[in-house]
């Protein structure tokens, strides 16, 4: 079963900050702090259509399901509150 922490799910905005060229995202503390995240970290990510952060730590199993299901939520609610703001 998952944890308090990963229930939490919620869909955010990261600013993009340029700096001389090289484009640095803000990232959330909450999930800074959760994943023991330290400056000048490396961190792997999944390129594709869209780019996936992720943590040092391996997910568990139903972490990783978890991560799957959200994506596809948040894509469809993402879609949708677009299409109301405008």
């Amino acid at each position: 079963m998952a944890s308090e922490e990963t229930k939490r799910t919620n869909m955010v905005k990261l600013k993009v900050h340029n700096q001389s060229g090289t484009f640095r995202l803000k990232m959330p503390k909450e999930w800074i702090n959760l994943n023991s995240i330290e400056s000048k970290d490396e961190l792997d990510a999944i390129k594709s259509h869209a780019i996936i952060v992720m943590p040092k730590r391996d997910l568990t199993k139903e972490e990783l399901e978890e991560v799957i299901r959200d994506l596809r939520l948040g894509w469809q609610a993402r879609t949708l509150l677009n299409s109301i703001a405008y």
